[in-house]
């Protein structure tokens, strides 16, 4: 135990001083406070201080000088973070560029060796033991249940945990207003299905998921997107222009931590929810990592400010704690008898000794418990990776700076094309997306995608370098 409390201690050191350098106020060159001082600051011990700066000055970030101490890294660069790029707006989406995305999706999903591959975290931060023996003991206690059917709305008491959940949100929901799912993707289909008809308008963010378009796609839809802000995230401005240019039929929007970091003031969320409301617009919102936030509270939801059904929620249980359990949950708003209607015709239902060992995970804290140490671990490597970008790629380079959720947004020289990036990148077992794929205009074409899976190690540090060279080699 108290090796465990030792480790813990010197990440949350290696964290502070990330944070210092990451905000500037320790600058390249300055020098960091003592081991003694920083050990008094922080109510740890000197030892547990030095193993935090001994573990920065391996990743580059501080220098060591005999009798003088430690300084950050002369050699670090703290990025600026990308804006809203003035010439994006409002349009249309050109779905028509099949040959790379399928490439790029290929290479996302496949078996690659590259530890940023994935969009969700690491083996080792998975809560995957732990709901294995919840799994276990609901099958061992009543497997009579466990082989029974359930209701398409989902099992009552798990509703009864999502809905405990909501409250973090400064959202009042009852358990019966609660769909279970088997995921995100599955309840934003069916409730696109239920709301639009081919040829119907929808309203997107870009850069865009290169999922929403497929769905998009395969309903007959017409995307109509707005460009995200990495620092304030959606326009309200531009969801204006949109509504009013063009015939929207329904919007569907990241609120808290889309691709770009960003996260939407929630004022904006307000103005949003009343402009669409006044027109009588359907307000579909993924909400997919507002758990994974990396400050003090859960950011808040559309859903918040809804006062008229007008706003439906989905979101995802498992994404962040075990990815093959496949469960989510919607909040469908004045659309849940069409939505049950549908999954019932479809039978879209997660299994029954999932739901009921999920219920299990939640009722017991298992969850929360998870969450804190994700999103610390989160965090850490987000801020990590954030510093050896900022060392390994050219002049001219902005990267996001996200407050939750598992990507990171960078923002490359004018000059550097993102397909080249995506290509040679590929070509040496490196996998991001580029960001050219995910807008119907050039805005995102210098821009690349980096997952970040909460971990930081020699390969996430050697693929972080292999990229900085192939975007220095094209920035020329």
């Amino acid at each position: 135990m108290p090796n465990t409390i030792q480790h813990y201690q010197y990440k949350k050191i290696e964290e502070h001083v990330l944070n210092l350098v990451e905000s500037g106020v320790l600058q390249p060159g300055q020098r960091l406070p003592s081991l003694r001082k920083m050990a008094t600051s922080t109510r740890v011990s000197v030892p547990t201080v030095a193993q935090a700066y001994a573990e920065l000055e391996s990743r580059g970030l501080l220098e060591s000088r005999e009798r003088s101490g430690f300084y950050v890294s002369l050699d670090y660069k703290r990025l600026p973070a990308p804006s809203l790029c003035p010439r994006a707006k409002p349009g249309q989406m050109d779905m028509s560029r099949p040959a790379l995305l399928e490439a790029a999706l290929k290479s996302c999903h496949s078996n690659v060796c590259d530890p940023m591959n994935r969009y969700y975290p690491d083996q080792s931060l998975l809560a995957g033991h732990c709901l294995g023996k919840i799994l276990r003991s609901v099958i061992l206690e009543n497997p009579v249940r466990a082989a029974s059917n359930v209701p398409p709305q989902g099992f009552i008491e798990l509703r009864k945990q999502i809905a405990l959940r909501c409250m973090n949100a400064d959202l009042a929901v009852s358990p019966d207003e609660v769909v279970v799912t088997p995921g995100t993707m599955s309840g934003i289909a069916a409730l696109l299905a239920c709301i639009t008809r081919p040829g119907d308008a929808v309203l997107i963010q870009s850069p865009a998921f290169i999922l929403y378009l497929r769905v998009i796609e395969t309903l007959g839809l017409r995307a109509i997107e707005i460009p995200s802000c990495p620092q304030n995230g959606i326009p309200v401005q531009h969801v204006a222009d949109a509504i009013r240019d063009f015939d929207v039929k329904a919007c569907l929007l990241i609120p808290n931590f889309h691709m770009d970091g960003s996260l939407t003031p929630d004022e904006a969320k307000r103005r949003i929810v009343k402009m669409l409301t006044d027109k009588n617009i359907p307000l579909l919102e993924d909400d997919v990592y507002g758990e994974l936030y990396f400050g003090q509270e859960r950011p808040s939801l559309f859903k918040t400010f809804d006062t008229t059904g007008l706003v439906a929620t989905a979101s995802s249980l498992t994404r962040t704690i075990a990815p093959g359990y496949r469960l989510g949950w919607l909040l469908p708003g004045r659309f849940k008898d069409q939505v049950l209607a549908y999954m019932a015709m479809t039978d879209s239902r997660p299994a029954t000794p999932i739901q009921l060992a999920l219920a299990e995970f939640l009722r017991k804290g298992e969850f929360e418990k998870h969450m804190k140490g994700l999103r610390a671990a989160m965090a850490l490597s987000m801020a990590r990776m954030q510093c050896e970008v900022g060392r390994r790629f050219p002049e001219g380079t902005q990267v996001s700076r996200p407050q939750g959720g598992f990507y990171l947004w960078v923002q490359m020289p004018s000059q550097v094309d993102s397909k080249d990036v995506f290509l040679r990148a590929r070509d040496k077992g490196v996998v991001i997306f580029p960001g050219s794929l995910l807008s119907f205009s050039d805005t995102f074409k210098n821009c690349i995608r980096i997952n970040c899976r909460g971990v930081w190690n020699d390969k996430i540090r050697e693929a972080l370098g292999v990229l900085g060279g192939i975007v220095t080699e094209l920035a020329g």
